[in-house]
Parts: structure tokens; C-alpha cells; sequence
């Protein structure tokens, strides 16, 4: 696991502090609020988290067979939309399900 922690950090994923008073200092917290999480008095690593955007509710909405709908709902004639490019009545649940989040766990970004 140990060179897993290296690699990140050495890309900036990951930041190593030497104790929990250096975290707390840069999280501005007392140290005693991380000390009591906190087995043993070994380097901290951290996951650095930067907010982000995966995945966007919003698109061009469709009929069933692909026609753009205009804001009326009556089809664009010749204007078809697929993929992400697109909005569907079940965006809420791809969101729920934690799919963007695993996505960014499994491709790092």
C-alpha cells in the first residue's frame, strides 16, 4: 500500500503531514479535533478533493426514437441528439446511485 501512497502523493493526489497539529494548522481546527480521530502518531496522508463537475443534468430532451424536442415537446424535424449530449427523465437516479462518484474513484479524475 505503501508505494500506492507514494505514487499519489508524488502526483498531488495525496498530501503527507508529519503530524496532526501541521493538518489542523492548514484546516484551521484545534489539533486536538483530529487527535482524537486519529490512532498512533505516524505521518498523516490526505486525499486532496477539488470540486468538480462529472455529470450535468441538463441536455437537449428527446423522443423515443431520438428526435430533438423543442420547449413546446414537438419533435425538430432533422435534429437528433444520443449519448450525454442528451436529457433523460432518469438523470436523478444516475446521480443518486453514486455512479459519478465511482467513476471518478475508478478513472482518477
Amino acid at each position: 500500500v505503501q508505494w500506492l501512497v507514494d505514487f499519489y502523493t508524488q502526483r498531488k493526489v495525496m498530501k503527507k503531514y508529519s503530524s496532526a497539529s501541521e493538518l489542523a494548522s492548514e484546516m484551521r481546527v484545534q489539533a486536538s479535533v483530529i487527535e482524537s480521530e486519529l490512532e498512533g502518531g505516524d505521518a498523516l496522508y490526505v486525499a486532496v478533493v477539488t470540486s468538480a463537475l462529472y455529470t450535468c443534468a441538463g441536455g437537449l430532451m428527446t423522443g423515443s426514437d431520438g428526435k430533438v424536442l423543442n420547449s413546446t415537446g414537438q419533435p425538430i424535424e432533422g435534429l437528433f441528439a444520443a449519448g450525454e449530449a442528451t436529457s433523460a427523465p432518469f438523470q436523478k437516479l444516475w446521480s443518486v446511485s453514486g455512479i459519478p462518484l465511482l467513476y471518478s474513484i475508478c478513472s482518477g479524475r
